[in-house]
């Protein structure tokens, strides 16, 4: 049996899906990734919707690695069995940071449209399984991100190394979006107070540099609180480089309004770096405070103090981290995420057995459905966010942005 994973044009060489590839190959399928562009149907996808759809007729069954609308609608237009595998933007809704697919109101149909349509949902965390059932009432089921943490073990590399001077470390893209979500100016001014204790403290920021100008914006907060020498843009690192960095941190940070799966807190984790944490979805559902230090995203104060105290109470903080770091490798290994999906494929498969005709073949229902999207709902839409929003959502968040970094120093 062949499995499509589709997922966007530039993820299909990501760590997700090229684990999941491995995990199904494993168990017997033929698999290939799929890379479609559009999260949402429009003209563009029009370009090269044939190859598309010649592609994916070539598999048995897709799964939609993201539960975007555009890859759900295309597999229901040529009748193949679709898993929605909801992973955290595609679903979420959280207005106050502007964050989730669904917080554009002409979006928030077609995502309903589309987890309604699909087969069965998979999440990857209870956060993300909740947001999903919100908008298409389906039970699903939760298989959590698995982790190969024989990438992450510091002996590779000859043991955990360590520092006269303090190395806090985070992992972000640092795109609008992340930036915001992952609270990265928090984490920023945090580190002026962690200075004034700790004079040479080290923040390496990890991540591709995703945009010139907001990269230059965060270039200008560093300069102004005069922390510039303090905090290192390190961009994209090859996995050697990034474990090094990991096992020679004394803290690993991930204060984030959400996380579909806070898979690089368990990266750390498993290597046997001290985590703090935000006490929000889906951070709250793998560490608690026995394993990890918990704090309230954007508050710098607190954070600062919370970083203080892990580096003053070191002993405390490594029992922790060990403590973690049995848990989260027992808990989020990759194998168990293999056994989670394969005892998910069986179900399914027998469930495809026993309805099998209404399967692999063109729904006039589905087809009529992306004709009206096309033709009404995108220009509707492409309105909408004129007149709605006077202007486009990015200049919403860049606004949003701004107002957060004049009350840091304002402060």
């Amino acid at each position: 049996m062949r499995i499509c994973i589709v997922t966007g044009e530039e993820m299909i060489n990501r760590t997700f899906a090229l684990r999941d590839r491995e995990i199904l190959q494993s168990l017997g399928f033929h698999v290939s990734i799929l890379g479609i562009n559009p999260v949402v149907p429009n003209p563009l996808i029009l370009k090269n919707l044939r190859s598309i759809l010649k592609m994916m007729r070539q598999c048995n069954i897709v799964i939609a690695w993201f539960a975007f609308p555009s890859t759900i609608l295309l597999s229901k237009i040529i009748g193949m069995p679709v898993i929605a595998n909801a992973v955290g933007h595609e679903v979420a809704y959280y207005p106050e940071i502007l964050f989730g697919l669904p917080w554009n109101p002409a979006v928030r149909p077609l995502v309903r449209l589309a987890l309604m349509h699909s087969d069965e949902i998979i999440g990857i965390s209870r956060e993300s399984l909740r947001w999903a059932y919100r908008w298409s009432r389906k039970k699903g089921f939760i298989i959590h991100e698995g982790i190969d943490f024989e990438n992450y073990d510091c002996n590779t590399i000859g043991g955990r190394s360590s520092s006269e001077n303090p190395i806090i470390l985070t992992i972000s893209f640092l795109s609008l979006d992340n930036i915001i979500r992952k609270d990265i100016l928090t984490i920023i001014k945090a580190i002026k107070e962690v200075k004034k204790k700790y004079q040479n403290v080290k923040l390496y920021i990890v991540g591709k540099k995703m945009d010139d100008y907001l990269f230059s914006l965060l270039n200008k907060i560093t300069q102004r609180l005069d922390i510039e020498s303090n905090v290192i843009f390190t961009g994209e690192l090859p996995h050697k480089d990034l474990l090094k960095l990991i096992c020679s941190a004394d803290l690993f940070v991930m204060t984030s309004y959400q996380e579909g799966f806070p898979t690089v807190a368990c990266e750390a984790s498993g290597a046997g770096t001290p985590v703090i944490v935000s006490d929000r979805p889906a951070m709250n559902e793998v560490f608690t405070d026995d394993i990890a230090i918990i704090v309230e995203p954007g508050n710098p104060s607190k954070l600062a103090n919370a970083i203080i105290d892990a580096l003053e109470n070191r002993e405390e903080t490594l029992r922790k981290a060990r403590k973690a770091q049995a848990i989260i490798k027992h808990k989020y290994n990759i194998q168990v995420r293999k056994e989670k999906m394969k005892r998910f494929m069986l179900l399914f498969i027998r469930k495809l057995k026993n309805d099998v005709k209404s399967y692999y073949r063109y729904s006039i229902k589905h087809i009529t459905i992306f004709l009206i999207l096309l033709v009404a709902w995108w220009p509707l839409h492409v309105i909408s966010r004129g007149v709605v929003f006077r202007s486009s959502i990015m200049k919403l968040k860049l606004k949003y942005l701004r107002n957060v970094i004049s009350t840091f120093f304002t402060q």
